[in-house]
């Protein structure tokens, strides 16, 4: 254990509540992605006439390949991702 860290932060967070405001940048830019990918997906789904044959989750882990690899991620968002995985 860290021992910067608090025990009940380790625990649940595994890093400290001092670092937070360096991933808030990258943590709206993931909640961005996955809003627009629930409304991707229930589009898909309106479109096709089934319910639920195309997950969100399939779409924003697509979206995500795409948007790391065609246009990359500022350097101010990795934190973000990188504490969400």
């Amino acid at each position: 254990m860290n021992p910067t860290h608090s025990m009940l932060e380790e625990i649940f967070l595994g890093s400290s509540l001092k670092e937070f405001p360096r991933l808030i940048s990258g943590l709206l830019l993931t909640t961005l992605l996955v809003i627009v990918a629930i409304i991707a997906a229930n589009s898909f789904n309106s479109l096709l006439g089934y319910k639920g044959l195309v997950s969100y989750i399939l779409v924003a882990i697509l979206m995500g390949i795409i948007v790391r690899n065609l246009v990359g991620l500022p350097q101010i968002c990795q934190p973000g991702p990188q504490f969400l995985s």
